[in-house]
C-alpha cells in the first residue's frame, strides 16, 4: 500500500498512533492530537503582538516507512508556546507547510517560516524536503524459511519470521541515536496469528491482538526476531516511537541505600569496638581468677599446715602444763627437810625453760604465718566482695553474648560458679573463722601468754639458784613456781583457742578454694568464648568497613551500560532553530492488507430482438 499522505493528515495520523501505539509512548504523541481542537478555531488577532516575547518550541517528527521500514516521507508537527504575543521565525528545509491552529495561510520562504504567535499554543506542520531520520529501520520478512517480499505475504499461511534491524544514519547529528531509546512494536491479530514467540521482546494481549515490543538503548544498534503460525495474515502498521532515554528511565536515587549502609558500618564498628572492650576486661576477669585461685590454693595448703601443726603445738604446750601443774602442786605439800637434794631440780627447769623458748619461736613464726594468710584471705575476701556485680550488669553480660552460643554457655558456667563463691564468702564471714574472729582471739592468747620471756627468765633464775645452793630462798622459789603454773595454764588455754580457730578457718577455706577454682576455669572458658566473638566481629567489620563504597562500585559498574548520555534539546529540524524544549519521533510502517476485490460491473443486457418485441407486446415474454 502506498496511500501518499499530505500535510492535511495530520489529525488522522495523529489519531492512528494513539490507538496502536503503546501507552508509554502514546503520552508522547498527545501533542499532535492539539493540532485538531486548533484546526477549526477562529484567527487570531495578531495586530499587537509583542515583538520582543520569548517563546519555546517542541518538534514532534513521524515518519512514514514501507512496509520493509524504508523512509517513504517524513513530516514535523512544530509547537510553540509563550507568555505573550510574539514573532516567530522558525527555520526548516520544508516541501510543504500546512498551518495546524488558525485558517490563516502560512508560507516558507527561503526555508524560514514566520508567523505572529498570538497567547496560546500555535501547531504547524511542515513536510520535510530530502527526509532523513536518525535511524535506519528495515523490516525482513520469511514464510516458512524462505524470504518473501512485503507484497506477497499478505493473506499468507505458515510460518511467518519477521526480523527487525536498526542503526545509526550517520547523516544525522549523531546526539539523537546517542541519547534516545527507540521501541519497535508489532501488533499481530491474534485470529490470525498463533505460537507467537520473539526472545528479548516483551508480548502482551491486547484484546484479542498480540503486541510484541522490542526495545533498543541509545548508541546501540537492534536486531530482533519473532515467528507465529499464520493463516491468511494480515498485519496492522508496525510503531517505533523514540523519546530521550532521560525522559522515559529514571536512574534509581541509592543515597538513602548508602546512608542506611553508612549506619550499618558505623553500628558494626561499635560493635566491634565493644567486643574488644569485652574481651580485655574478660580477659584482665579471667587473669585476675588464675591469679586469686592461685592465691587461695597457696593460702588453703599453709593454713591446712598450720591446722595440722596446731596439734602438735597444743601436745606439746599440754605436756609442758601437766609438769608446771604437778610441780606447784608437789609444792604445795612439799616437805622442806629435804631441801638439800633440790638441786638435783636444776636441769628440769632448764629443760622446761627451754622447751617454752622453742614453743615461743614457733608461735611467734605462726603468728608471722597467720599475718601473711590473714592478709591474703582478706585480699581474697574484698576481691570477691568489691568485684561484686549488680542484676543489671549480670543481665547486659548476658545480652552482649546471646549470639555467640559458646560464649553464652561459657558466661552461666561462671555465674554458676559466682554465685557459689559469693555464697562461700558471706558462709565463711557468718562462721567463726573469719579474720576478725581468729585476730581477736589471738591478740587475747598473747595477751595471757605473754609472759614468755618472764615465765623462761623466772626457770633459769630458779636453776642458777638452785646450782648455786641458795636453798634459803626455797620458799620464794616455791611461790614463783606456783605462780608460773597457773599463768601457763591461762596460756595453754588460749593457745588451745587459738589453734581451734585455725581448725575452723581451715575446715571452712576448702569450700571458698574450690569454688575459686571454678571462678577461674569458668572465667578463662568466657575469656576464650569473648576472644572468639571479638573475633568473628572484627572480620565481620574489615569485611563491611568499605561496604558502601563497594556497593557505590559495583552500583556504578551495572549501570555503566544504562548510563546514557542527556539529552540537550536541539532542533532535528534546522541548528538555527532556538529554544526548542523537546523532540520525538513516531515511525509507522504501512500495514500489510490483503487487496480488496475489484467490483464486478454486470454485463449489458442484449438488445430486444424483433421476436422478443412482439412478444412483450403480446405479454407473453
Amino acid at each position: 500500500m502506498r496511500n501518499s499522505k499530505t500535510p492535511g493528515a495530520c489529525k488522522s495520523l495523529a489519531r492512528n498512533a494513539v490507538a496502536t501505539l503503546p501507552f508509554a509512548f502514546a503520552l508522547a504523541l498527545a501533542l499532535a492530537l492539539l493540532c485538531a481542537s486548533f484546526a477549526i478555531a477562529a484567527p487570531e488577532n495578531t495586530g499587537n503582538a509583542a515583538k520582543a516575547s520569548t517563546y519555546t518550541k517542541s518538534e514532534m517528527v513521524y515518519g512514514m516507512l514501507e512496509s520493509d521500514g524504508s523512509l517513504r516521507e517524513a513530516y514535523v508537527v512544530n509547537r510553540f508556546e509563550s507568555d505573550a504575543p510574539c514573532q516567530v521565525d522558525d527555520y526548516g528545509a520544508y516541501t510543504q507547510v500546512a498551518n495546524l491552529s488558525t485558517t490563516l495561510p502560512l508560507a516558507c520562504n527561503d526555508g524560514k517560516v514566520s508567523l505572529e504567535k498570538g497567547m496560546d499554543p500555535f501547531f504547524y506542520q511542515g513536510v520535510l524536503k530530502d527526509a532523513q531520520l536518525p535511524w535506519n529501520v528495515r523490516f525482513y520478512y520469511t514464510l516458512n524459511g524462505k524470504s518473501i517480499s512485503p507484497a506477497n505475504l499478505a493473506g499468507a499461511t505458515g510460518l511467518l519470521g519477521i526480523e527487525v534491524r536498526t542503526s545509526a544514519n550517520t547523516q544525522v547529528n549523531k546526539a539523537f541515536y546517542e541519547s534516545f531509546v527507540l521501541q519497535v512494536t508489532i501488533t499481530l491479530d491474534g485470529d490470525l496469528c498463533t505460537d507467537i514467540k520473539a526472545k528479548d521482546a516483551t508480548v502482551a494481549a491486547s484484546g484479542k491482538d498480540h503486541t510484541v515490543a522490542f526495545t533498543v538503548l541509545p548508541g546501540h544498534d537492534g536486531n530482533f526476531k519473532l515467528t507465529a503460525q499464520v493463516k491468511d495474515f494480515e498485519m496492522a502498521s508496525a510503531q517505533i516511537a523514540a523519546l530521550p532515554y532521560s525522559s522515559v528511565v529514571e536512574m534509581p536515587d541509592t543515597s538513602e541505600m548508602e546512608d542506611g549502609l553508612n549506619s550499618l558500618t558505623d553500628a558494626i564498628s561499635q560493635l566491634n569496638e565493644g567486643t574488644d572492650e569485652l574481651a580485655d576486661g574478660v580477659a584482665q576477669l579471667s587473669s585476675g581468677a588464675d591469679s586469686l585461685a592461685d592465691g587461695a590454693g597457696e593460702f588453703g595448703d599453709g593454713l591446712e599446715l598450720l591446722a595440722s601443726s596446731s596439734t602438735q603445738i597444743v601436745d606439746a604446750s599440754a605436756q609442758i602444763n601437766s609438769v608446771l601443774t604437778d610441780i606447784a602442786s608437789a609444792l604445795e605439800n612439799v616437805d622442806l627437810s629435804g631441801i638439800e637434794d633440790l638441786p638435783q631440780y636444776a636441769l628440769v627447769l632448764r629443760e622446761i625453760a627451754e622447751s617454752l623458748d622453742a614453743c615461743k619461736t614457733v608461735l611467734q613464726e605462726l603468728d608471722e604465718d597467720y599475718a601473711r594468710m590473714a592478709a591474703t584471705l582478706d585480699y581474697l575476701a574484698s576481691v570477691v566482695r568489691d568485684n561484686a556485680l549488680s542484676e543489671e550488669e549480670i543481665a547486659n553480660l548476658r545480652a552482649e553474648v546471646a549470639d555467640n552460643e559458646e560464649a553464652a554457655e561459657a558466661l552461666e558456667k561462671l555465674l554458676a560458679t559466682y554465685y557459689a563463691v559469693q555464697e562461700a564468702v558471706d558462709e565463711y564471714y557468718a562462721s567463726g573463722g573469719s579474720p576478725e574472729t581468729i585476730q581477736a582471739q589471738l591478740e587475747e592468747f598473747f595477751a595471757k601468754g605473754g609472759q614468755f620471756d618472764q615465765i623462761i627468765d623466772a626457770l633459769n633464775t630458779a636453776a642458777d639458784f638452785l646450782e648455786s645452793g641458795g636453798v634459803d630462798q626455797i620458799g620464794q622459789l616455791v611461790s614463783g613456781l606456783s605462780s608460773l603454773s597457773s599463768g601457763y595454764t591461762q596460756f595453754h588455754e588460749g593457745l588451745v583457742a587459738y589453734t581451734d580457730g585455725v581448725q575452723t578457718l581451715s575446715d571452712n577455706y576448702s569450700a571458698l578454694s574450690s569454688g575459686m577454682s571454678e571462678l577461674a576455669e569458668g572465667t578463662s572458658e568466657l575469656s576464650s568464648g569473648a576472644d572468639q566473638l571479638s573475633g568473628g566481629i572484627a572480620e565481620l567489620n574489615s569485611a563491611t568497613s568499605n561496604l558502601p563504597a563497594q556497593m557505590r562500585e559495583r552500583m556504578d559498574e551495572m549501570m555503566a551500560d544504562y548510563d546514557f548520555p542527556e539529552f540537550k534539546p536541539v532542533s532535528f529540524v534546522d541548528k538555527r532553530n532556538k529554544n526548542v524544549t523537546a523532540v520525538q519521533f513516531v515511525m509507522l510502517t504501512d500495514a500489510i492488507e490483503i487487496p480488496e476485490p475489484e467490483p464486478v460491473e454486470p454485463e449489458p443486457e442484449p438488445e430486444p430482438t424483433i421476436w422478443d418485441r412482439f412478444l412483450n407486446l403480446l405479454g407473453l415474454s
